[in-house]
């Protein structure tokens, strides 16, 4: 009995030091197992006026503008008569509230278009371009209106930054250096105006883009068309 007693002693202690040795181990797995799943944890950051950086995605509504070259004689035509576009866009923007950058790419698909002469119908536009800007009070002072109850002084207390950008554009039968400028406006503050809730993650973008084709696998069409004037409004998340 005492021989069957000390074994049975022996036994639990030997246990018990298995166990204290192996609970270090047992514990580090867990947290190198556990640690890429925090990694992976991200939250998407609202966006202010005074700061909007981040990935975005979003889709847009464009019109073919039959006259509406705003570098030469001003808008003063159809700014939907030569088609319409509807697309897709993602990029990533950086904006600290004094300057504003960021790359973007956008695929549309072109509905209503005219036919080209000596080429075909557009049918679709893709682009890649890279944007520039700074805040309007860089060049104009603090013009925020006091009063916010009208639709211009509502879009100027919402505007996040006007910028420029320059890039390339393809359509199905041509190549060409796309540039213009735009206005980007944060959501929240307009749809507060109306009294909508909202997240801070929605952006307004409205751009006039020119597109001067420089080249193209159909020289009929591109010496047709050698340019195209489009004015696109977008609705962007920044995640």
């Amino acid at each position: 009995m005492i021989r069957t007693f000390r074994n049975s002693t022996l036994a639990a202690a030997a246990l018990a030091a298995i166990s204290l040795c192996s609970a270090p181990a047992a514990a580090a797995d867990v947290g190198h197992a556990k640690a890429p799943a925090r990694a992976l944890l991200w939250t998407a950051t609202p966006c202010t006026l005074a700061q909007c950086t981040g990935f975005y995605a979003g889709f847009n509504l464009a019109g073919i503008a039959t006259n509406a070259n705003v570098l030469a004689g001003g808008i003063n035509g159809s700014v939907a008569g030569g088609g319409q576009n509807i697309g897709v866009q993602v990029g990533y923007q950086y904006w600290n509230g004094s300057w504003f950058f960021g790359p973007e790419v956008g695929f549309d698909y072109t509905y209503g278009g005219t036919v080209v002469p000596g080429g075909g119908v557009p049918k679709w536009l893709g682009y890649e371009i890279v944007k520039f800007g700074t805040p309007l009070s860089t060049f104009f002072g603090n013009i925020t209106p006091a009063n916010a109850s009208g639709l211009p002084a509502i879009l100027l207390n919402s505007t996040i930054t006007p910028y420029l950008f320059m890039g390339a554009a393809q359509r199905n039968w041509g190549t060409g250096i796309a540039s213009g400028g735009g206005m980007m406006f944060l959501i929240p503050d307009l749809a507060a105006a109306a009294g909508v809730p909202a997240s801070g993650h929605w952006v307004l973008d409205a751009r006039y883009m020119n597109v001067q084709y420089t080249g193209g696998n159909q020289a009929n069409a591109v010496a047709s068309v050698p340019q195209e004037n489009i004015v696109m409004v977008g609705l962007d998340y920044k995640f």
